[in-house]
């Protein structure tokens, strides 16, 4: 950590020679799109399967198979805890640390994730208040980070927008992968398995992401 403040500060104050910013950027580079693009991979693989995973759910009680009411409930229910959060998401990686919130989104995700192997609705709704709330982190936590990072080194302006257009390049690519590999994982162990599969990119992303 303090080979990284030393390069920052010279980066800051003028000194670092070309080939220092380079390998600062580099690092930077590294150290965001791994991360990014394993959070945006195990959202990638979920997204297309939460009506099939919640419509496959039956009422404890009654047995009788979760309706189109049932199931829009569940979605309300992720939405308006990602609108409630997603207000104050922002102020709040700020404040708590923007890495930390990265890692936060993970566990919020792994945890809406590992919900659906559930049968209990109120188990499921609190799974789904958690995904709401994890997806709020997820548009605010990494970009944060990066930008904070990119501007506590002292980065040229013109290079944020090069690691953003990979980070969006990436995903398009993860986006087909993604999808690729949750069919598959779906076709063999049901509407549940792409949710499962998406828990080590979660966990890998969060280990990346976590604060040194």
């Amino acid at each position: 950590r303090a080979t990284a403040s030393r390069e920052a500060a010279a980066v800051a104050d003028g000194s670092a020679a070309p080939s220092d910013t380079a390998e600062a950027l580099r690092r930077l580079q590294w150290q965001y799109l791994p991360a990014w693009l394993l959070f945006k991979a195990a959202d990638w693989m979920q997204g297309p399967y939460f009506h099939e995973v919640y419509a496959s759910k039956r009422h404890v009680a009654t047995g009788e198979p979760f309706s189109d009411t049932d199931v829009s409930r569940l979605f309300l229910a992720g939405f308006v805890a990602a609108t409630l959060v997603g207000t104050a998401a922002g102020s709040l990686v700020d404040s708590r640390g923007r890495r930390a919130g990265c890692v936060l989104y993970a566990a919020a995700a792994g945890a809406a994730a590992a919900s659906v192997v559930c049968e209990r609705p109120e188990l499921l709704l609190a799974g789904r208040v958690v995904g709401g709330i994890g997806t709020s982190l997820l548009a605010a936590a990494p970009e944060a980070w990066l930008c904070a990072e990119h501007a506590r080194l002292s980065l040229p302006a013109a290079s944020l927008g090069g690691i953003f257009g990979w980070a969006y390049f990436g995903d398009s690519l993860v986006a087909i992968a993604s999808g690729q590999v949750a069919s598959r994982a779906a076709s063999a162990g049901g509407p549940q398995a792409p949710f499962l599969a998406s828990l080590p990119l979660l966990a890998a992303g969060a280990a990346l992401a976590s604060p040194p």
